[in-house]
């Protein structure tokens, strides 16, 4: 039997084998199969016309099934890399099959049959297939791409697969920002070269994170670390930069560029920085000098800046130059000084601004030159037969100054001592044709000028001015101003004072002896609270005793109200009179009598309390908000019983009235006896002592120590019931008024 076919191969397929069970039966058996084995096999006894036997032949069809697909360029499970509204294209490759393979696209469950290239390659097939598409983040992100391919029915479709990474490119250009506003691209930004400037760079939104570089110029600028802050699976990037801008970056760009892996050419923005510039002088004003009654001079400041609007303003030494185009004239920054005296000598510093950073300055020297003339005492007083040293001490523009004689009419003092600036004259045995005015003739290098000196019989001095300078409950504290004194010695006068209330209908002496005090600094004490009082003083030396000021008006200060309601059991109090007192501290007792804070501030205008304990004891005291406190305090005080089978409050308060009335005329007869026996001897004593005996002789007010003075609350008359009359109160009997302790200053000696 022979076998043939298109693709007979005389070595494999030789063996046929005969099937013994029958006769005259052959098999053909072709082992490793394989695409070269496809072809028409006969089976005849003949080899000479193969295939002539027609019911002896048969066809062998080969199928090579799908074993492998791939898509190209990715291993199966990897992930692909894919950009955000870009085109993408996939290919689906598969090799050497027969027939040719069908290939299907999924992305998650959705098909996609997408018609394939084959190429013949003999008896087998390439199949590709290009699958492209535009992918988005939201619906492509994270997705399985697939690739199925297949050619027979009997083998299961293959398939490979890669993982889709949707890739966000930045779409707009970033924002530059400071803490105040955005800009526009190619805006200006103002920044100041004295301090350092802040600006964020925001760029967004993209996968991954935009990376972003800062420029100022060409230059490179280094950043903070940048701030990623995400959006679903967007992210945006802020970086700020901080730098100093100095005054040639004036009109240079500040660039922010942005980028990620998937953006092309980086996004960017711009502002243009407009550098401030303080001012700062360029021409600077010179020292100058000239002659006294020279008619101007000016003194040059110029100063440049950015912004260019410079104000000029000048001082001499500390003080502010008011110009007024009289005396001073201001042209740009340039100062005219006119009508020049010598009080114009001094430093003139010229200030430039243009409200960026300190202002600029610079300083000059006007130097005056004029004439001698009197900076010292020009009278002295004396007595006749007394000596007297006379000075005469001048101000001059150079110096040295020549002095001449002292002349007087025919009155020459020859007996000087002469230095630069000064000429003493004396007169060791002063005579009455001394007295009078002198003349001095004083010479510089600008001129020849007379001064004059004037002897003079000695006067009483002025009376005093008062001022208050303290004000209390129950004390004044002024002081004695002096006006005018004759002799060159202040410390020797004395000073006396007198006071009397609107209720007084005569002055009372302070001190009480009458005799006066050298202090200036005067506490009147044991005054009336919230009274009126009227002050004058005078003064006395040895050259004679003043007339009495005029009448200065003080008033001592209001005492407080403070009150309990008996049957409430509320406290209340008024507002203190020196508003510096801003709050109220209320305090409690404990029950071992140690004081708690209940309260360290009630508020100027809150004026009761109601105690959460009103068998407790409570006080108050004005503070100020510092708590500096007033040093009284004011304690309410309890009853210590009520009296609820008491007479009817008529009666009561009759009874009362009446003891009071009685109490009050014995105190008062029993007073204006020990008052008058202390008059006579107070006045006994003052004609006693004079202040020629002693002159220096004063005194001061009583001191007692000190102590706290404690004010309390009234509280019903306990004699009298609610039902009378609740709010009927009374001082308590434990009110005392401690006398506190004032100490007068003396004069520092000369």
């Amino acid at each position: 039997m022979f076998a043939h076919s298109s693709d007979y191969d005389s070595i494999k397929h030789f063996d046929w084998t005969g099937d013994t069970s029958r006769s005259d039966h052959y098999d053909l058996i072709i082992p490793n199969v394989s695409v070269d084995d496809e072809g028409i096999y006969n089976c005849g006894s003949t080899t000479d016309t193969p295939g002539t036997i027609g019911s002896n032949y048969g066809r062998l069809t080969v199928t090579v099934p799908v074993v492998t697909a791939s898509i190209v360029g990715y291993l199966n499970g990897s992930t692909a890399n894919i950009v955000h509204a870009s085109e993408i294209s996939f290919t689906c490759q598969v090799i050497g099959t027969k027939p040719s393979a069908d290939i299907e696209w999924l992305i998650g469950t959705d098909s996609y049959n997408i018609a394939p290239t084959i190429v013949n390659r003999g008896k087998l097939y390439d199949t590709t297939s290009v699958f492209t598409f535009t992918p988005d983040i939201d619906n492509y992100d994270d997705k399985l791409l697939q690739c199925k391919a297949n050619n027979t029915q009997e083998v299961s479709a293959i398939s490979t697969q890669v993982v889709l990474y949707v890739h966000v490119p930045l779409f707009f250009n970033p924002i530059i920002s400071d803490a105040s506003s955005e800009y526009f691209t190619g805006s200006t930004a103002i920044v100041s070269s004295v301090k350092s400037s802040t600006f964020t760079c925001t760029a967004g939104e993209s996968r991954p994170e935009p990376i972003i570089t800062w420029y100022l110029g060409s230059i490179g600028l280094d950043t903070n670390f940048p701030n990623v802050t995400s959006n679903g699976k967007l992210k945006t990037t802020r970086t700020t930069v901080t730098f100093a801008p100095q005054p040639n970056n004036h009109m240079e760009q500040l660039q922010c560029r942005a980028v990620n892996d998937v953006t092309g050419q980086y996004k960017h923005s711009h502002i243009v920085l407009n550098v401030y510039v303080p001012a700062a002088i360029i021409t600077f004003p010179q020292d100058q000098s000239i002659t006294e009654h020279t008619s101007t001079v000016t003194f040059q400041c110029m100063a440049t800046g950015n912004p260019s609007v410079i104000t000029y303003t000048w001082k001499k030494c500390c003080n502010d130059i008011v110009i007024d185009n009289n005396k001073y004239r201001l042209t740009g920054g340039s100062l005219t000084i006119n009508n020049i005296v010598k009080s114009d000598a001094g430093t003139y510093t010229c200030y430039a601004d243009n409200d960026v950073g300190q202002a600029d300055s610079a300083s000059a020297t006007l130097n005056v030159y004029y004439l001698p003339s009197i900076i010292g005492n020009t009278k002295y007083y004396s007595r006749v037969g007394e000596s007297v040293s006379m000075i005469a001490t001048v101000g001059a523009n150079p110096l040295p100054v020549t002095f001449g004689d002292w002349t007087n009419g025919d009155i020459v003092l020859h007996d000087t001592v002469v230095t630069s600036f000064t000429s003493v004259a004396v007169i060791y045995v002063v005579e009455e044709n001394n007295f009078g005015t002198y003349s001095i003739r004083t010479t510089n290098d600008i001129g020849t000028v007379y001064l004059q000196i004037e002897l003079l019989l000695p006067d009483a001095p002025a009376p005093p001015s008062i001022s208050i300078i303290g004000r209390y409950y129950d004390s004044l504290t002024v002081q004695l101003v002096p006006l005018a004194y004759h002799d060159g010695k202040p410390d020797s006068i004395h000073y006396y004072i007198e006071y009397r209330s609107q209720m007084d209908t005569s002055f009372l002496p302070w001190p009480s002896d009458g005799i006066g005090t050298k202090n200036t600094t005067v506490s009147l004490t044991k005054l009336k609270s919230s009274t009126v009082y009227e002050l004058r003083a005078k003064a006395r030396d040895i050259n004679g005793i003043s007339q009495f000021s005029g009448i200065y008006v003080f008033d001592t200060y209001l005492e407080p109200s403070i009150n309990v309601n008996r049957k409430t059991g509320v406290i209340n109090w008024t507002r203190h009179e020196d508003t510096k007192y801003q709050c109220v501290q209320l305090e409690k007792q404990d029950t071992v009598g140690h004081w708690a804070t209940v309260n360290n501030c009630f508020d100027r205008n809150v004026l009761e309390y109601s105690p959460d304990d009103p068998m407790a004891r409570y006080r108050i005291t004005y503070c100020t908000i510092n708590q500096v406190c007033d040093r009284r305090i004011f304690e309410p005080m309890k009853n210590s019983h009520d009296n609820a089978d008491s007479q009817s409050c008529h009666t009561g308060l009759v009874a009362g009235v009446l003891v009071f009335i009685l109490l009050a005329s014995l105190i008062a007869n029993i007073g204006a006896v020990v008052f008058h026996i202390r008059t006579r001897k107070q006045h006994k004593q003052h004609k006693q002592q004079t202040p020629q005996d002693d002159p220096n002789y004063t005194t001061l007010s009583t001191v007692t120590k000190e102590s706290r003075h404690v004010y309390e609350i009234p509280m019903s008359i306990t004699d009298k019931t609610a039902e009378c009359d609740s709010d009927y109160t009374s001082l308590s009997t434990r009110t005392s008024d401690l006398e506190s302790t004032y100490e007068i200053p003396l004069p520092k000696s000369p």
